[in-house]
């Protein structure tokens, strides 16, 4: 008796196991759960609400997406796109300007502080951004002279740097043409300019000045910083 009891207990989970996949509109189902049809969710619970605070339905946000491959399976990918955000400048005063080589006439601006980057891809021991992600990238950059400026062209540019290389190309320029009255120069100290950038993963980014000395001190804080932020 015993014996005819384990043979039957056995055929149960061995039934059990092989009908344990459940289909929806579909005779013979591939998965746990297969549906062949639209999927809907009447309610979910708001993560921030009392009820989900106040209970066991609490859960931790995590960078994760759902996703169906060619099969039809669907599973979650923690390898989501995350835009990048970054604003920088500089905390102090003035900000300085280095030499560059190989790009005559354009020197690479110091910028040391970072307000906020979401995907920490700001360089500060180069002075450069570093695409995470491939896409289309508007970028601003704004500089102020902590004096009147007595060069005959003054600009502002985007050097981009490909994946994996050290040689700086220009990406992106405007110069402006200082205006002088009786000699003495009547230009605006600040130089602004916008752009739309085109990365590829691991390309980089720096934002160089033209028409002046590596003497001339830039001012800090809302005076002189930049902004990039993925739009595609």
């Amino acid at each position: 008796m015993n014996n005819k009891r384990l043979i039957l207990y056995c055929f149960y989970l061995i039934s059990l196991n092989s009908f344990s996949q459940v289909g929806i509109n579909i005779d013979q189902p591939t998965a746990t759960l297969d549906v062949n049809g639209n999927l809907k969710i009447r309610g979910v619970i708001d993560q921030n609400s009392p009820i989900a605070k106040n209970s066991n339905k609490q859960f931790s946000i995590s960078n994760k997406v759902l996703v169906v491959n060619d099969d039809g399976i669907i599973h979650y990918d923690t390898n989501i796109i995350k835009n990048s955000y970054v604003k920088g400048g500089n905390s102090s005063n003035s900000t300085s300007l280095i030499s560059l080589d190989g790009i005559s006439g354009w020197n690479k601006i110091a910028f040391e502080n970072i307000s906020f980057d979401y995907n920490n891809k700001y360089d500060l021991n180069r002075y450069e951004f570093i695409a995470k992600n491939s896409g289309i990238y508007a970028v601003y950059i704004q500089y102020t002279t902590s004096s009147l400026i007595s060069a005959s062209n003054v600009g502002v540019g985007i050097l981009k740097r490909k994946a994996s290389e050290n040689i700086y190309t220009l990406e992106a320029e405007e110069s402006f043409s200082n205006v002088s009255v009786l000699g003495i120069s009547v230009s605006p100290p600040t130089r602004k300019f916008f752009s739309i950038v085109d990365l590829n993963e691991g390309d980089a980014i720096t934002f160089v000045a033209s028409g002046l000395s590596l003497s001339i001190q830039l001012l800090g804080g809302a005076d002189t910083y930049f902004t990039i932020f993925q739009i595609k």
